[in-house]
């Protein structure tokens, strides 16, 4: 039964996909890393250069954002209609009772999150794989703690991103939910850029954009300092792994909050 469940999961079965995409973007994010000079550069620098770092000066350039986001788009094409496309796959027998409706919604939810950790599990795999490799190891433990915690960000910060498409597909076509929650992705992230290279007197306001929350590098760790000062880059003041917990919570709960009474309401004809 639990063999014919995974065998059945859209990850599992593109997880070669999956592996080799990261695998190869990991491949020429490494070499990109030759033009820096990092003092005991080990594998968690390698996971933040990967995950947590996108230079805001390049966001005005097509190839380093598509980069970036390709893991996020990766994930929407395989999971981003998942919860619409069972909402009318099973409306004869859930949406005929009402009380069963949130039940079933917050189950759906929860089969996502899941999905989304699997698919990040496979796809920092592929990237570690490249690291070592190349001969990048785990230093310390507080190397560990570092790719955890980056390892959790784009889970939760994922799964927010693909439970909005479904929120906004309860009101719009899904196509539509795909674009207009790319669109504001992007949006933001040039935002993000035009701010650190015109504004820099408003620096700030960029730890309250959704999109830096994945920025990893930006964070206020000692542990990123040196890797930090190799990049030329500075952390936000007042922006940690707290502030972006709390944020993805905040920003959760309001989704799940909407999506619930729109489930709860909705039509099926």
């Amino acid at each position: 039964m639990v063999l014919r469940v995974i065998k059945n999961n859209q990850i599992f079965k593109s997880s070669a996909i999956i592996l080799l995409s990261s695998f190869f973007i990991s491949i020429y994010n490494i070499s990109q890393l030759t033009n820096y000079k990092i003092s005991n550069f080990s594998l968690s620098h390698f996971i933040i250069y990967n995950y947590g770092y996108l230079n805001p000066l390049s966001i005005d350039s097509l190839i380093p954002v598509i980069i970036w986001i390709f893991p996020l788009l990766l994930l929407i094409y395989f999971l981003g209609d998942s919860i619409y496309d069972s909402i009318f796959n099973k409306s004869i027998y859930v949406f005929t009772r009402t009380d069963k409706r949130m039940k079933w919604f917050l189950k759906q939810s929860i089969k996502l999150f899941f999905n989304v950790f699997f698919f990040y599990v496979l796809y920092f795999f592929a990237t570690i794989l490249v690291g070592f490799i190349n001969n990048l190891h785990v230093i310390t433990l507080s190397d560990v703690l570092v790719i955890l915690n980056i390892f959790l960000h784009h889970v939760f910060g994922s799964y927010i991103l693909l439970l909005l498409i479904t929120l906004f597909s309860f009101y719009i076509k899904i196509g539509y939910s795909y674009i207009t929650v790319l669109s504001m992705y992007i949006f933001l992230l040039m935002i993000t850029g035009i701010i650190y290279e015109y504004l820099p007197s408003y620096i700030t306001v960029i730890k309250w954009l959704p999109t830096t929350q994945f920025l990893f590098i930006w964070h206020e760790d000692s542990l990123l300092n040196d890797f930090r000062n190799a990049l030329f880059v500075n952390s936000l003041e007042g922006f940690d792994y707290i502030f972006s917990f709390i944020y993805y919570s905040i920003f959760l709960l309001l989704i799940m909050v909407f999506s619930l009474r729109k489930v709860n309401k909705i039509d099926i004809l």
